[in-house]
């Protein structure tokens, strides 16, 4: 008896699991008509797709930012030369010590401070090109010269990228409103000693006192007394 019921158990367990398969004859399982209804990846496939969306415009601003910190712009020349100036030459000292190791892609300004003339177009162009050139090789040189020792190959890049500027005012109020964040506000400490007025009593009572006696100062002063009674005198 006992192993007829172990059986019986046995074969029910097995139809039951087939049952829950992918497939019990020519109906669909339990799980592809819940696939039907319903997103078995949720939410793995859009937390993907939604950090994807908000990655992709801050890595486009990130690279945005590493090219405009690796670029020499014209006004680190003198101007309509190839000869850096004191700021250029701390710009590709700053470029060379960056940490953990140097970036090797540099970026170059296109000339934009030759004169225009529109009587020879073509002139102004070829003559933009030859600086950027030129510009190019006194950046080389410079990087070449900085990086002795520890020598590695920078590539330089002519773009032309706006220059980047920053409204003067929010600079000079930020600085004038630093040292307020170490401040604090200074209430009053200690009592205004006051001294009330000695009032007359509107009411009689003992001789010689008034229910409305020394008035109290704010701040714990206390008002002498000795107002006079109005009234008969109390017993």
């Amino acid at each position: 008896m006992n192993r007829f019921v172990k059986a019986t158990a046995a074969a029910v367990a097995c139809g039951g699991l087939g049952s829950v398969g992918c497939m019990s004859g020519d109906r669909p399982g339990l799980q592809a008509r819940y696939a039907d209804v319903a997103d078995p990846c949720w939410p793995e496939r859009y937390s993907y797709v939604a950090r994807q969306e908000v990655l992709a415009p801050f890595s486009a601003h990130v690279e945005n930012g590493r090219v405009i910190e690796q670029t020499v712009f014209t006004y680190f020349f003198e101007p309509g030369t190839d000869k850096l100036n004191s700021a250029g030459l701390e710009k590709l000292d700053y470029v060379t010590r960056r940490r953990p190791a140097p970036d090797a892609k540099v970026f170059l300004q296109t000339s934009r401070d030759l004169a225009y003339n529109a009587a020879t177009p073509d002139k102004y162009a070829a003559d933009r090109a030859e600086l950027d050139a030129k510009r190019v090789r006194a950046i080389q040189q410079y990087l070449s010269a900085s990086t002795a020792g520890r020598p590695m190959t920078f590539e330089v890049a002519v773009i032309d990228p706006s220059d980047v500027l920053m409204n003067a005012q929010g600079p000079s109020n930020a600085a004038r409103a630093y040292p307020l964040r170490f401040t604090a506000g200074l209430t009053g400490f200690g009592s205004n000693l006051g001294t009330g007025a000695g009032g007359q009593g509107i009411q009689g009572g003992a001789a010689g006192q008034g229910n409305i006696g020394g008035g109290t100062g704010t701040g714990g002063g206390t008002g002498t007394g000795g107002g006079t009674t109005v009234g008969p005198t109390g017993r």
